[in-house]
């Protein structure tokens, strides 16, 4: 006999991800296997497929596909995600786009002292990263930014 249960997460995307199916791990721990969907965080028509728990074998694989007109396209050679990493809590995710911000100014100003604002900013959306936390990541490293004469932002080491 097989008995399958849909449920969706809460909301409070501070808990380990097994307390988030209906707000208590009972539902885990009374299932043998848990799989769980999500969207990608970069490519919104992408879902992924993977185990949340599965103590039935080994580690079990996901997969990766779209929903194109009523078909499933399944989307080969796509890296899924750990779930700690889809389902980390947005404080998780929030840091890692901080230390990702971090990279790309070290890099920017890694030959170059002195950068016109626009530029910095631009290669920080480039790389899915906003303003505003390019901004906390340049306070951060202690990055100054001065007005030119012209009235352009300069942002300098």
């Amino acid at each position: 006999m097989a008995i399958i249960g849909v449920m969706h997460l809460n909301k409070s995307s501070y808990l380990n991800a097994f307390y988030r199916v209906r707000g208590s791990m009972a539902f885990v721990a009374a299932a043998r296997a848990v799989w769980l969907i999500f969207k990608d965080e970069e490519d919104k028509s992408l879902r992924h497929f993977n185990f949340l728990k599965c103590n039935l074998t080994g580690e079990a694989l996901g997969f990766s596909f779209r929903i194109e007109e009523k078909n499933i396209v399944y989307q080969e050679g796509t890296m899924i995600p750990s779930m700690t990493e889809a389902l980390a809590p947005a404080e998780v995710k929030e840091e890692k786009k901080k230390e990702r911000a971090k990279t790309i100014l070290r890099i920017a100003f890694e030959n170059c002292p002195e950068l016109p604002a626009a530029e910095v900013i631009k290669l920080g959306l480039d790389d899915g990263i906003g303003e505003t936390t390019l901004r906390t990541a340049a306070k951060s490293l202690r990055i100054k930014k001065k007005k030119t004469p012209e009235g352009n932002w300069i942002w300098y080491i």
